[in-house]
């Protein structure tokens, strides 16, 4: 579980978060782990490639907190089907795939 404080005008409320409310498999921290930048950057390409697992899961909690605390969503549970149709549909692999041409003439 996340505990997850939320600050506003009205106050702070405090949240948990867990995989279960957002519709996710829970994993074992074992499932997540790598040995360095060239494995994490081979498990990304696959995420974005449409491979779903533990990983993925992962990715989609964390952008759905990211679409959440941007106002993109009323709710983190609301946020999750907007952070897998961007994975889903190749709107986040082709972003990526912009940004390194950019960086690459730069």
């Amino acid at each position: 579980d996340t505990a997850v404080f939320e600050v506003s005008a009205a106050g702070v409320n405090r949240h948990t978060w867990n995989a279960e409310m957002l519709g996710l498999a829970e994993c074992h921290v074992d499932a997540l782990r790598v040995n360095g930048a060239a494995q994490s950057a081979a498990i990304i390409r696959r995420i974005l490639s449409g491979e779903q697992g533990p990983a993925y899961d992962m990715v989609v909690a964390n952008a759905a907190a990211a679409l959440f605390a941007a106002n993109r969503a009323e709710s983190i549970q609301a946020a999750v089907p907007l952070a897998k149709s961007a994975i889903d549909t190749g709107a986040t692999s082709a972003l990526c795939e912009r940004l390194k041409l950019w960086t690459n003439h730069q």
